[in-house]
């Protein structure tokens, strides 16, 4: 963002932050360009597994094993579009799904990943797996609600630091 003076604490946090407003743009923006999985592809896989509940958790699956993260390499590749190739509606170039179900899987893989994924592969869902009541057993919970907990695991384990406590 463009502002006065670029030195000044304010102008300093306004030039490397984007405004609330930007940040959802730039979320639309990335669900649009994204290789993320079908409606229909996470449908088929909630018959065949009932630990799949979304985008999120199906791409948690699909990377458990070899040939799922060959499988999700290939969504990744075949799927993903450049911002200036979008209006191209031709030989593929058009989204299988509408934009408000791609947000939705995007922030359904962003929140998944956060929620501690070690604990919600498919591989480990018998011990950590939320049961029916929607709990796990252990400190993390697949609620799709992000907790102070578990953003600090997700940093600590990146070794970044944010604003928190």
């Amino acid at each position: 963002m463009g502002v006065i003076d670029g030195q000044s604490v304010l102008g300093r946090a306004k030039e490397h932050n984007l405004p609330f407003e930007g940040f959802l743009e730039a979320l639309c923006r990335l669900a649009t360009v994204v290789g993320l999985p079908t409606d229909e592809e996470i449908r088929e896989a909630k018959e065949q597994n009932r630990e799949i509940r979304d985008a999120g958790s199906y791409v948690l699956g699909l990377r458990r094993t070899p040939h799922g993260q060959a499988t999700y390499d290939q969504i990744l590749r075949q799927r993903a579009r450049r911002f200036c190739d979008l209006g191209n509606n031709t030989a593929g170039g058009g989204m299988a799904d509408p934009i408000e179900r791609r947000l939705e899987h995007l922030l359904t893989v962003l929140i998944r990943h956060v929620e501690a994924p070690e604990r919600l592969l498919l591989e480990d869902a018998k011990d950590a797996a939320p049961k029916a009541t929607g709990k796990a057993t252990g400190p993390f919970r697949a609620n799709l609600r992000l907790e102070e907990r578990e953003l600090d695991d997700f940093f600590k384990r990146r070794h970044w630091h944010y604003g928190g406590k």
